[in-house]
């Protein structure tokens, strides 16, 4: 599966399935999908999932993913 399906499937998750598996889902490319998501709660909730705090790795994508979250257009997003 391509991430970019991936994340098409991540936006048609209602919001509260969405939070559930930030927080269930070990998998990268889901976690990955998920800080794309129309509800900035749940991009927000990702993107803590990606902490290096939490995840205890060096990851190459995750990194990336967060300097281009620098720009979302949700303040609660930046703020994280």
């Amino acid at each position: 599966m391509s991430l970019s399906l991936d994340k098409l499937e991540m936006n048609n998750l209602p919001s509260k399935d969405a939070l559930r598996l930030c927080r269930e889902t070990e998998d990268i490319k889901t976690i990955l999908a998920l800080t794309t998501h129309v509800d900035p709660i749940v991009r927000q909730r990702a993107f803590k999932e990606i902490c290096p705090c939490r995840v205890k790795e060096d990851i190459d994508a995750f990194w990336e993913r967060v300097i281009e979250m620098i720009d979302d257009p949700a303040d609660n997003v930046r703020e994280q």
